[in-house]
């Protein structure tokens, strides 16, 4: 059996919990490491239980077509 736990855990399952059907939610730090694949429109600042500063989060709008992508 394995568990999995830290801060990074704890905040992806609070962004989870506020996310409805159909939507993908990310942090703005993951934003940053997938922008140039990801588009994504910010649904402001949100603070979490657990987290000691305010999160930024974005909702994923869509994927950048392959044909874009730097190779």
């Amino acid at each position: 059996k394995y568990t999995v736990l830290g801060k990074h855990v704890n905040l992806a399952s609070r962004i989870q919990a506020m996310c409805e059907p159909d939507r993908v939610l990310i942090s703005r730090t993951t934003w940053l490491l997938v922008n140039k694949q990801v588009s994504a429109e910010s649904l402001g600042e949100h603070e979490f239980r657990g987290i000691t500063r305010p999160v930024e989060v974005l909702q994923v709008q869509g994927l950048t077509p392959y044909e874009h992508l730097p190779h």
